[in-house]
């Protein structure tokens, strides 16, 4: 076939955009399989080491090359698809704040366990780590403020670093009070956390069925072997 490789983009871009959706949704696939034994010196892992925000970090980025490939990114308005998608699941991301939340649900099996000064521990180096995120934010925020970035960017970093800034407080407010039986407490701490990211959700589900339905259009007007393709790939993936 003449447009061999072209349908199978079309085939990989309809397999990544369903990856793209699960790996976003809420109890999405956990990533990181084997995991890495350790991180001295920086060492280079394999796909099934990587953790499961570098794995929707690296989907992404493979529907932001594929869309342009095919050209599909262009949205009817001449913004990028692409674009819009990656700043809805930034947004997502951080507004369930990782780092608190894991912390917190391994602290909570801990307790329940009766491992009290293991599930302390568990929370103090997610503090530490959260810390970490949170400075990380307000610096990106500083930054898109001086570099005058559009209104649009300051508020998704605005939101972003308030959602990071949320799990901190939360982990503090847990820390404060560990005397006290907290089972109950880091359990509305986590549901807190998945409310937060119902609207953020549903604004990137809606964004990605209004992709979905472009590619599919645009493919099809284009190429049938190429629409097939990308049909079949997404389907597959939903599998």
């Amino acid at each position: 076939m003449d447009d061999a490789y072209e349908v199978l983009s079309a085939l990989r871009l309809g397999w990544s955009v369903a990856e793209m959706r699960g790996r976003n949704r809420p109890d999405g696939p956990p990533g990181e399989v084997v995991g890495m034994p350790d991180h001295v010196d920086q060492p280079l892992p394999l796909r099934i080491e990587r953790g499961k925000t570098e794995l929707r970090i690296e989907v992404q980025s493979v529907v932001a090359e594929l869309a342009q490939q095919l050209c599909v990114d262009e949205a009817p308005d001449g913004t990028s698809y692409s674009a819009a998608l990656g700043e809805k699941t930034k947004l997502l991301a951080h507004v369930r704040a990782h780092q608190a939340a894991d912390a917190l649900r391994q602290a909570l099996d801990l307790r329940g366990q009766q491992q009290p000064e293991q599930a302390l521990q568990a929370l103090t180096n997610g503090l530490a780590a959260q810390q970490a995120v949170v400075a990380r934010r307000r610096q990106a925020l500083a930054a898109a403020q001086f570099a005058r970035a559009p209104e649009t960017a300051v508020r998704n970093e605005q939101a972003c670093c308030t959602g990071e800034e949320a799990g901190l407080a939360a982990l503090e407010h847990v820390i404060g009070t560990f005397a006290e039986d907290q089972q109950s407490a880091i359990a509305h701490c986590l549901d807190e956390f998945t409310a937060a990211a119902r609207q953020p959700w549903a604004g990137l589900a809606e964004l990605m069925w209004q992709f979905d339905a472009h590619v599919q259009d645009r493919l099809a007007a284009l190429s049938e072997s190429q629409a097939i393709g990308y049909q079949l790939g997404r389907g597959l993936a939903d599998t």
